[in-house]
């Protein structure tokens, strides 16, 4: 898809120069899930010494979540960074360039709360997977 139209508004998600903190994030976290356990603890909390040491439930839970993730190749966020807006991403990552970045989508909720955007994961799984071709060609 080189372009999409719509008649419907899209108010912004972020705010210019916004700053969030990347665990808080999916695509923070698809992005994290990039790297190993020792490096997130590292980029994290660098004053935290040896990974056996560790132990602080956020990051335990971080971690955990961070598998999942590497494990499904994507993480969702509902009401991300507003009420009623939710966030579904994945990340790519060149190993020979050392380079990785990721892919957002941020929608409406759909009314039912315990609903997972199926469609929209398959549309964000179809176009990483096209962009992922274009750059390694």
């Amino acid at each position: 898809m080189d372009r999409f139209q719509s008649s419907a508004a899209a108010p912004a998600i972020y705010a210019v120069g916004s700053h969030l903190p990347a665990m808080n994030t999916a695509v923070g976290r698809a992005l994290l899930a990039c790297f190993s356990e020792r490096k997130v603890i590292a980029r994290l909390m660098p004053r935290q010494g040896r990974l056996g040491e560790f132990n602080q439930p956020g990051i335990v839970r971080l971690l955990q979540r961070l598998s999942v993730v590497r494990g499904q190749g994507w993480d969702f966020n509902r009401n991300e960074t507003r009420p009623g807006y939710s966030a579904l991403a994945t990340a790519l990552a060149d190993s020979e360039r050392r380079e990785q970045f990721g892919l957002c989508l941020s929608f409406v909720n759909a009314g039912d709360k315990g609903a997972f955007p199926t469609d929209k994961l398959a549309g964000l799984q179809s176009a990483t997977r096209m962009i992922a071709q274009r750059i390694y060609q």
